[in-house]
């Protein structure tokens, strides 16, 4: 399993899907809790087009990280580490929630190493009513008087559309594929990236992002709202706004044929 030992002693899991003749690149960086298994419903029909690099960041799945204090630029900077382990110059990036947070920092400080950027489900910071949900969550994990599942269950209802949550199929196929994960997140990293995404705050400097941006949202999500996705495409001068009707905050899973094409369509 390839881990990256970077520049500052992170040791980072990165999974490559490689196709022989594709020439560009695409990261994608996962949301709070997430780890590179998350995109796995959408990589195979990625790499058709693109070399898909998924990641673990700091704080989830086989990443091996020091500090636990750590925070959304942290983040972004061992991104760019591992670009510079793989050789690689330029690439796309498609982040999600938290990891939208993460490629924001990327296209505002390294806009040589981005060539498109795809926003999914993110926004410039936490709201005051995000940042009660992320702290509630916390205090749920932290209890101890809930199971892994019960856990990601209260996820599930806040991340997904009443479409799937209350599919008694979808949800509980859900709750299984979490909780067949073998890398399940600790307690200590949930709370440092809880953390790390309460203190980060884009909102001043989004005119620095020049880079050609895809915002796509899910019409209910509650999580990153469209007002959330209406600022991002406000404040990026050259971007474009998707809503994908009747999706929540996993709109790679909740609409996956239609978000997929959507991304595609912008990244060729």
């Amino acid at each position: 399993m390839p881990h990256a030992v970077l520049k500052n002693n992170i040791s980072m899991y990165y999974d490559i899907s490689y196709k022989s003749g594709n020439s560009e690149y695409l990261f994608l960086i996962p949301g709070l809790t997430s780890n590179s298994l998350a995109f796995s419903y959408i990589i195979p029909r990625l790499y058709r087009t693109f070399n898909v690099i998924s990641v673990d960041n700091r704080g989830v799945g086989r990443t091996i990280y020091g500090k636990m204090n750590f925070s959304i630029e942290d983040m972004a900077e061992d991104i760019i580490m591992l670009m510079d382990y793989l050789e690689i110059e330029r690439a796309d990036f498609l982040g999600h929630s938290m990891g939208g947070y993460i490629a924001q920092v990327i296209a505002a400080s390294y806009p040589h190493r981005i060539r498109k950027m795809v926003l999914s489900c993110s926004s410039t910071g936490l709201s005051v009513a995000g940042k009660k949900i992320l702290q509630n969550l916390y205090n749920d994990r932290s209890s101890g008087k809930i199971s892994f599942r019960e856990f990601n269950r209260i996820i599930l209802k806040y991340f997904t559309s009443p479409l799937i949550y209350e599919d008694d199929f979808m949800r509980e196929a859900m709750l299984d594929f979490m909780d067949n994960n073998p890398y399940k997140q600790l307690i200590d990293g949930f709370k440092s990236q809880v953390e790390a995404c309460k203190n980060f705050n884009m909102g001043n400097k989004l005119g620095r992002i020049k880079t050609e941006t895809l915002v796509i949202t899910g019409e209910i999500d509650s999580i990153a709202t469209i007002d959330d996705a209406i600022e991002l495409n406000s404040g990026i001068e050259d971007s474009a706004l998707k809503v994908l009707k009747g999706a929540g905050h996993l709109p790679y899973i909740e609409k996956t044929s239609e978000y997929v094409d959507t991304v595609l369509e912008f990244l060729n």
